[in-house]
């Protein structure tokens, strides 16, 4: 007798994905989930914290260098510096001096503006 194979066996293994936000963003990242609801269902990908993430997504701002988010962001790079993980940051708002601790990583939009600035249209 053949041995089948079921699906889940045949699947490659979920990526493991954090999502980096500070509190006040937390609406940006809901959004941000819903756009990767098919992969989660998937099996493609599955929510981990950043410790044990493959892909970290941050969502740059101000509040982002506030409190708890500092010791995630260490994390972050260091997993980025060991190539245990890969770190995407995105433009989300307008920071003052425009430093961020991600300066040397490309961020996303590519055409630098800034998530929280642009109009967005409801579906």
């Amino acid at each position: 007798m053949t041995a089948r194979l079921s699906r889940a066996a045949l699947a490659p293994p979920s990526v493991p994905v954090a999502i980096l936000r500070a509190f006040e963003d937390e609406d940006f990242a809901e959004e941000l989930r819903q756009h990767l609801v098919l992969l989660l269902r998937s099996g493609r990908i599955r929510y981990e914290i950043v410790s044990a993430a493959a892909i970290v997504i941050v969502l740059d701002s101000p509040g982002l260098y506030y409190g708890s988010c500092l010791v995630d962001i260490a994390v972050a790079l260091q997993r980025r510096e060991s190539g245990q993980a890969r770190v995407v940051p995105v433009h989300l708002r307008r920071r003052i001096y425009g430093l961020s601790a991600f300066e040397n990583l490309a961020f996303l939009p590519r055409d630098g503006r800034y998530i929280a600035e642009v109009e967005r249209s409801v579906d």
